[in-house]
């Protein structure tokens, strides 16, 4: 259930999938934003043995921190090769506990990995498995595994990403800061601030991050201190 001070600490609310959307519905200002980096996560070539079939590393991954909500152990009644990625928690008993009961069943673990490696492994597998309980997230590892191509699964008792299974075409990080741009022009709109700025109209030739640096060194560097960038100092008397 959403928190009592939501409403009034927060003016904005975004929120991930579609899912989510009757939850938080008592907030006055939603908005949806969700993407994965297309840099990384998207399809390349298989790896094709001789015959001209696709080869594959492992039979079954699952991404998910090793908690009690990602549901584990579903992966023991897959047959084949398979491997587990996540974060292992050191102050969570029940993260090493998991991990335990993962490698007796003969299933390899490792601690979550850099996004391309992950990438990588999402093309290497056969299938991409996704048994956690509604929730215990899995959003963003579902999507990424989509677009680098692979066959996913998903427990039949998750609609949060069963819907995510058709969810086309997969929103990547330009839509993210789409999204995220359009929340907050709804916001500053109802607000009536949408043009209210307190900095200085940026020179037509200098971009927003050397507009930000000099505007950083303005507050920071007194007059006559060395600073990286020549600026001019107004000396007021």
């Amino acid at each position: 259930p959403p928190h009592e001070n939501v409403t009034a600490v927060y003016d904005l609310l975004f929120f991930e999938t579609e899912w989510y959307r009757e939850t938080i519905a008592f907030h006055p200002l939603i908005h949806q934003a969700f993407g994965i980096n297309g840099n990384i996560y998207h399809k390349l070539p298989p790896k094709m043995d001789e015959r001209g079939d696709s080869v594959f590393e492992y039979d079954v991954l699952m991404v998910g921190h090793f908690l009690p909500w990602k549901r584990h152990m579903y992966l023991a009644t897959k047959p084949g090769r398979k491997l587990a990625v996540g974060e292992i928690y050191q102050e969570y008993d029940v993260s090493a506990t998991i991990v335990e009961e993962l490698i007796k069943h003969d299933i390899e673990v490792t601690n979550m990995l850099p996004p391309r490696e992950l990438a990588d492994l999402y093309r290497a597998s056969k299938l991409v498995y996704f048994p956690m309980a509604t929730v215990g997230g899995g959003e963003r590892a579902l999507l990424e595994a989509r677009a680098c191509g692979a066959e996913v699964e998903v427990a039949e008792d998750n609609p949060k990403l069963q819907f995510l299974l058709h969810l086309s075409p997969i929103p990547d990080h330009r839509k993210y800061a789409q999204q995220l741009l359009e929340g907050i022009e709804r916001l500053l709109d109802k607000v009536g601030t949408r043009n209210v700025t307190m900095r200085p109209p940026m020179p037509e030739d200098e971009t927003v991050v050397e507009q930000r640096i000099k505007e950083l060194i303005r507050h920071t560097c007194k007059h006559g201190e060395y600073c990286p960038y020549t600026i001019r100092h107004e000396i007021t008397h």
